[in-house]
């Protein structure tokens, strides 16, 4: 369904305060490199047409590419064969379509076109029945007398088939002026109006998500959340929605782990004014304030120790975070620090559940599960610029890598099954 362009540039910009062409969801403004790895994540999830745009994207930047270059042609050849197989399967909706067209029952006609489009959208018998059922509605018009139920009706057909959906409902309800018992028209109606509404949600949808990416440029983490899950909301099957929501989270939890670091280091530095003006009161009170908010900082330990007369060389588990298991939480950052990421989400895990209400804990494993996410796409990432340079020895080594870092990685093991039936196909 096509979005009604005009109405989401004018509310974008409303929403925004910043002129149309912010939005650059198709990447074709990114690197070669990214370029490439878009194209070849389209591969693997099997949307061919979107991995032949890119690898054309990317020969006129780079036409001597021949990574991009053997994509292509093997994205081609597969593209070809899935629409091979999608005409037969369609046969009998396109003889439908030829019934329908023959009973010149246009809307029922449309629909089942439409239908057949959002499988094959670029096949050319999609194109020429639908222009062939245009032209037909638009004879019908002017065969018919101005201001007649007739003419209504026609027209209505007209608009229902350009996808103008208000202007479908407007004329047909023209109609039961003349003949309120028309029930056909009532159900074409009906159909109309549900069209309608799906294509406002998919506005919202699209201006929602340009919001959220908006937002995110601007580093309103927050704002772009909140678009990017009403996003959602309306969609919740939307890679890029999703996307749009994980890169706004990071985004948040990078800012507030800044923010709070500097926090810390203002308390810090308060603290060690007061001890060395000899306000010993006030120092306790603010290096455990530092300990509360980062309790593995070693500087404030220290100066409790000096404070307390104890050994300034004394282990964090003397820290007031010693009980209540406070060595998950040590193992955690240990195990974190060494890319462990599975081993550190359970120390936090297990440290959570004696301390459920510790927001530092609480960050620490939002932290670790968001540098587990990283890595593992860093290296699944990695995987798909071996595969396309044609070194699937190397790629399939860094997509077990991503499993070991994150064992539900779905798109590296659907990555390796992928390879591997390749693998086994006759050359």
């Amino acid at each position: 369904m096509k979005p009604i362009v005009d109405r989401r540039r004018v509310l974008l910009g409303a929403l925004l305060g910043v002129a149309w062409g912010v939005r650059a969801a198709s990447g074709d403004s990114a690197s070669p490199v990214e370029l490439l790895q878009n194209a070849v994540d389209a591969y693997f999830e099997e949307r061919y047409d979107e991995s032949i745009r890119l690898y054309k994207a990317i020969l006129q930047i780079d036409p001597l590419n021949a990574a991009a270059g053997k994509g292509l042609r093997t994205a081609v050849k597969l593209q070809d064969r899935k629409i091979k197989k999608l005409r037969e399967t369609e046969r009998p909706n396109f003889d439908a379509v030829t019934a329908y067209v023959a009973q010149d029952r246009l809307v029922e006609a449309s629909d089942r076109v439409r239908d057949i489009a959002t499988r094959l959208p670029l096949h050319s018998d999609v194109k020429k029945l639908n222009a062939d059922i245009l032209a037909r509605a638009e004879k019908a018009v002017s065969k018919t007398r101005a201001e007649s139920s007739d003419r209504y009706y026609a027209e209505g057909v007209v608009a229902y088939l350009k996808e103008d959906w208000f202007k479908a409902v407007a004329s047909w309800e023209q109609v039961f002026k003349f003949n309120p018992s028309r029930l056909d028209v009532k159900a074409k109606m009906e159909r109309a109006r549900k069209n309608l509404q799906e294509q406002e949600r998919l506005d919202r949808f699209l201006i929602l998500l340009d919001v959220g990416r908006e937002m995110t440029r601007q580093k309103l983490y927050l704002e772009a959340i909140r678009a990017c899950t009403e996003a959602i909301s309306l969609d919740q099957k939307n890679p890029e929605a999703r996307a749009c929501l994980d890169k706004a989270r990071r985004g948040n939890i990078e800012e507030m782990a800044r923010m709070r670091s500097e926090e810390v280091q203002r308390m810090l530095e308060r603290a060690m004014g007061h001890f060395t003006t000899g306000q010993r009161a006030q120092a306790t009170r603010g290096f455990q304030a530092v300990l509360d908010k980062d309790p593995l900082n070693r500087v404030a330990a220290d100066y409790l120790n000096r404070i307390y007369g104890r050994d300034p060389g004394f282990q964090i588990s003397d820290n007031p975070l010693s009980d209540g298991g406070a060595g998950n939480y040590r193992r955690g950052q240990q195990y974190l620090g060494e890319g462990r990421f599975d081993e550190a989400n359970e120390a936090f895990e297990r440290y959570l559940a004696a301390r459920p209400d510790d927001a530092k804990a609480q960050q620490a494993l939002e932290d670790s599960r968001a540098q587990q996410r990283e890595a593992a796409e860093s290296a699944y990432r990695e995987g798909l610029t071996h595969w396309a340079q044609g070194d699937l020895t190397r790629a399939k080594e860094l997509w077990e890598k991503t499993l070991r870092i994150d064992p539900n990685y779905v798109k590296a093991k659907q990555a390796l099954v992928k390879t591997k039936q390749e693998e086994s196909r006759p050359r």
